[in-house]
């Protein structure tokens, strides 16, 4: 995959650190587990489902060993790699599309 698609899915995966979401970085808000919440704001919301919306997904999937497909998709995974990242890949495209056309924040942390 070029950088700026491994860089969108990052982002979409992971959020932005800089942007600032510290009111949301203490116990009673994560209940003391997780990662340090996150954010991206609309205009990198927008970037991130422009690269989605654009990815070649069958050839990504392509690019990426048959053996390798289950170690993505996890630990404890039965069934077929290949559906099962494109299902939750699909999802994950939709929603950065509809937040982009909504011109939402995502703000993304456990609780």
């Amino acid at each position: 995959m070029d950088s700026p698609t491994l860089e969108a899915l990052n982002y979409a995966l992971n959020g932005d650190a800089s942007v600032d979401v510290s009111v949301l970085s203490h116990p009673e808000a994560t209940g003391g587990f997780g990662p340090t919440p996150t954010a991206l704001t609309p205009a990198s919301v927008a970037d991130v489902a422009a690269k989605l919306a654009g990815l070649d997904w069958d050839r990504v999937m392509a690019e990426i060993p048959a053996d390798c497909r289950e170690t993505i998709a996890g630990g404890d995974f039965s069934g077929d790699p290949l559906a099962y990242l494109t299902t939750h890949f699909m999802a994950l495209r939709d929603f950065y599309v509809e937040a982009a056309q909504r011109g939402l924040f995502v703000v993304s942390w456990w609780d």
